[in-house]
């Protein structure tokens, strides 16, 4: 039997042959790890899919969704910025007396 330790829909290990059915403890965060049946070709860092009961290896859309997030915010980021150092770059002309 082989089993894969799952945590957050992710295969976090794999255990060839054991005994019984593993039981591990929460992670750290206090997330829950499941042992699932699984054959040869589940590997550590696959998806598992709770509804269909599969494993798979492709990125969920919600981290498409996380990184288009990220990329917003260090847009927001990068103009604030710009326009802080234009204002500060213009503080220092007007009080040069060139503006």
């Amino acid at each position: 039997m082989r089993y894969a330790m799952v945590c957050k829909n992710r295969v976090i290990d794999i255990l060839e042959n054991p005994v019984e059915a593993p039981r591990w403890p929460a992670d750290d965060k206090g997330n829950e790890v499941t042992a699932v049946e699984c054959d040869n070709n589940v590997k550590v860092g696959m998806f598992f899919d709770t509804d269909s009961k599969t494993f798979c290896c492709y990125i969920p859309k919600v981290r498409v969704d996380k990184l288009t997030r990220i990329e917003i915010l260090l847009n927001a980021s990068k103009e604030k910025i710009e326009n802080a150092a234009i204002d500060a770059y213009t503080e220092d002309l007007i009080e040069g007396g060139i503006l």
